[in-house]
């Protein structure tokens, strides 16, 4: 899906991993704004393409005894309903293991073009679609998308503002550490995947440094919100 129409009052939220994108998307969402998350969208459309992906980088991706939630919420009630007979339609669909799909994918970059190339163009179909509904309200809204940049930045999704949510490579190592639980090397694959964040940061339009805490952020969030203005008068 393409548009030719630039989204005038979307603004695209970006950064380096664990710099804080998805907290800063919260506070927006507290403070009465529109997100749409595109690791939430990624999420859906790699469960909807699940057997495609399982093929193209093999059954080790795939969950073992994937949860059905007819026969897992009761066992009994389920069989009466769905005899044996009847047993093959019911089969759960597979779902994917993404620690197992990310360990492929970071350690070789044409697997992770070739799951790239799945994904991105339905991903980021969904993304202009709900972007395109969100225009007419002539209100801001943020388009949640770590890899603004490398997906295809302004030309793919032609946004009025980028803002970049940064923070020290100190402060990003520790908290990946914390929150995934990666091994050194793991983390290292997933930062070099990724855009330099300086880079990011100099085709921005604007920049939050996010290495302190909670408070911090929301406040410079709000600061940032002041800044801008009103959607149809503000201006950087």
């Amino acid at each position: 899906m393409k548009t030719s129409q630039t989204l005038q009052h979307a603004i695209a939220i970006t950064g380096a991993i664990a710099s804080g994108k998805s907290t800063a998307s919260k506070i927006f969402e507290l403070l009465g704004y529109r997100v749409i998350c595109a690791d939430s969208i990624a999420h859906r459309v790699l469960e909807q393409n699940a057997k495609e992906i399982i093929n193209a980088f093999g059954a080790q991706i795939a969950n073992q005894n994937p949860p059905n939630p007819q026969t897992d919420a009761n066992p009994d009630i389920n069989l009466a309903l769905n005899p044996p007979a009847n047993q093959a339609s019911q089969e759960p669909q597979p779902t994917i293991n993404r620690k197992e799909l990310g360990k492929i994918v970071f350690a070789d970059e044409r697997k992770r073009k070739l799951l790239e190339s799945i994904l991105h163009p339905k991903i980021h179909a969904q993304i202009l679609s709900k972007a395109l509904e969100l225009e007419s309200s002539h209100q801001w809204y943020f388009l949640d998308i770590p890899l603004f940049f490398e997906s295809g930045g302004r030309e793919r999704y032609p946004v009025r503002y980028v803002l970049t949510i940064a923070t020290d490579e100190r402060t990003q190592l520790e908290r990946v550490m914390k929150r995934d639980a990666l091994k050194p090397c793991e983390i290292e694959q997933r930062i070099n995947a990724q855009m330099p964040l300086q880079e990011k940061i100099n085709a921005s339009d604007f920049v939050i440094h996010n290495g302190g805490t909670l408070q911090d952020l929301q406040h410079k969030i709000e600061e940032f919100l002041a800044m801008i203005g009103d959607c149809d008068t503000g201006n950087k």
